[in-house]
């Protein structure tokens, strides 16, 4: 799917959607509902407060009821921040590896359906191309960023960590402290 431009206006309208993580937050990307239909990823309300209460902070800690989406929710939001943010590393670390593979399922299906953008005048984006799309990680070589998911997070320099059901990880408190 690629967008057409065809004048001034239509450009700096896209330009400060394009731009704006909210409108691209639920306008980009595409998740798997439990009935197995592929949809557009839309911010539901609980998802709605806890992306506007977090811009701007560094180190949030959330404690989640299941089933409101916060896990999809925090892995679109380090796609997209690595997709529009060059030199970004984000990891995702799981308990288990079956979670640890429906968790990456989920970035990897929301990037195969960002549609090619292009804008014809002004600031051009165009989706980046993975370079290495494994069964655990993301990398974009072009623009130096990349999300992957693991059991265990050691070395090099992680601008945004999930954790993933923190209460089923071994040895937590050595994790969190590394991660400090």
């Amino acid at each position: 799917e690629e967008f057409g431009i065809e004048d001034d206006e239509t450009t700096n309208r896209l330009q400060k959607t394009l731009l704006n993580q909210d409108w691209r937050m639920n306008n980009l990307y595409h998740i798997q509902t439990k009935d197995q239909k592929l949809i557009k990823f839309k911010m539901n309300p609980v998802q709605r407060i806890v992306h506007r209460e977090s811009q701007g902070h560094q180190n949030i800690m959330q404690l989640k009821s299941r089933q409101v989406g916060m896990s999809t929710y925090w892995l679109l939001r380090e796609l997209d921040e690595v997709m529009w943010t060059p030199h970004t590393t984000c990891a995702v670390l799981a308990h288990d590896l079956d979670t640890l593979n429906l968790l990456f399922e989920i970035v990897s299906r929301a990037y195969e359906h960002v549609p090619a953008v292009k804008i014809t005048e002004g600031k051009n984006w165009i989706k980046p191309e993975a370079d290495r799309h494994t069964t655990r990680m993301l990398r974009f070589n072009e623009i130096d960023s990349k999300i992957y998911v693991d059991l265990s997070v050691r070395g090099g320099t992680i601008h945004r960590l999930h954790i993933s059901e923190a209460a089923f990880i071994k040895e937590m408190d050595l994790v969190w402290a590394a991660t400090q």
